[in-house]
C-alpha cells in the first residue's frame, strides 16, 4: 500500500521517487487511490504558501505566486494535458483526427487561448479566496475528478501510460478515493460539500463530451483536462460562495 501512495506522489507531482522496491504491474492503476490525498498535499502546499504570503503583498502578487506554485510543485502534468486536449477536441472534424491532434507535441491556436482562459480563471479565483484554508480542497477535487473519469470512461487508445492505469484500477481504488475526497470536504462544512458536488459534476461533464468527441472514450490527456477544468470549476464556485 506504500508504495502505491509513493509512486501517486510521484506520478502526480514532481516528488522524487521515494519507492526504492519492487513495483508490480498493477501498481500504477491501484496508486489511484491516493490521488485524493495526494490533492491534500498540493492543496496543503498552496495554503502554506498564502499563509506565508500573509497581508505582505497584493491580493494579486499572492493570486500569481500561489499560481506558479501550483504549476510547478504539479510539474505542470494536468496543464499539458489540458493543452493537448483543447486542441484535439475542438480543432479536429473525425475522432480520428482529434486522437492524431493530441498526439503532437505541438500546441495551436485552441491550445493557447484555453490556456489564457484556464490561467486567468484561476487567478481571479485564487484573488477571491486569499488565505483561506479550504484552497487545500481545491487539488484534492481535482484527483478525485481524475479517479472518477478514470474508472467510468473507457480509454480511447490501444496502449500508454493512461491505459496501465486504467487497465489496473479497481473498484476498492474508486471507493477509496471517494471516501477521501468526500472527508476531506466534510471538513469544511457545507462549502466544502458544495464543491464536492460541482468537481464531480466537472469531472463527469468533461469526461462525457470528450468521450463523444473521441468515438466512445478517453485519453491520459483528458485525464488532465479533467482535473484542471474540476479545479476551476470548484475554485470559481467557491469564490462565489464566499
Amino acid at each position: 500500500m506504500l508504495r502505491r501512495f509513493f509512486l501517486a506522489l510521484q506520478f502526480l507531482t514532481i516528488s522524487p521517487s521515494f519507492w526504492k522496491g519492487e513495483l508490480w504491474p498493477e501498481d500504477l492503476g491501484r496508486s489511484v487511490a491516493f490521488y485524493p490525498l495526494v490533492g491534500a498535499l498540493i492543496g496543503g502546499t498552496i495554503w502554506g504558501v498564502a499563509a506565508l504570503a500573509g497581508n505582505g503583498v497584493t491580493l494579486g502578487i499572492k493570486a500569481f505566486l500561489l499560481l506558479v506554485t501550483w504549476v510547478v510543485i504539479t510539474g505542470a502534468l494536468h496543464v499539458d494535458g489540458f493543452l493537448d486536449s483543447c486542441d484535439g477536441l475542438f480543432g479536429g472534424m473525425t475522432p480520428e483526427r482529434r486522437l492524431e491532434i493530441m498526439h503532437d507535441v505541438h500546441y495551436g491556436s485552441f491550445a493557447l487561448a484555453g490556456g489564457a482562459m484556464l490561467f486567468l480563471g484561476k487567478y481571479a479565483g485564487l484573488q477571491a479566496i486569499g488565505t483561506s484554508s479550504i484552497l487545500l480542497l481545491i487539488p484534492v477535487l481535482g484527483r478525485w475528478g481524475m479517479a472518477l473519469s478514470i474508472w467510468v470512461f473507457p480509454y480511447a487508445r490501444k496502449e500508454g501510460l493512461g491505459k496501465a492505469v486504467k487497465d489496473g484500477m479497481c473498484a476498492i481504488d474508486l471507493a477509496a478515493a471517494l471516501l477521501t475526497s468526500l472527508l476531506i470536504s466534510a471538513l469544511f462544512g457545507w462549502k466544502g460539500l458544495a464543491a464536492w458536488v460541482i468537481g464531480t459534476a466537472s469531472a463527469l461533464a468533461v469526461g462525457k463530451y470528450a468521450s463523444a468527441k473521441l468515438g466512445g472514450g478517453i485519453t491520459g490527456d483528458i485525464y488532465g483536462a479533467v482535473c484542471e477544468v474540476t479545479e476551476l470549476a470548484t475554485l470559481l464556485g467557491i469564490a462565489v460562495l464566499q
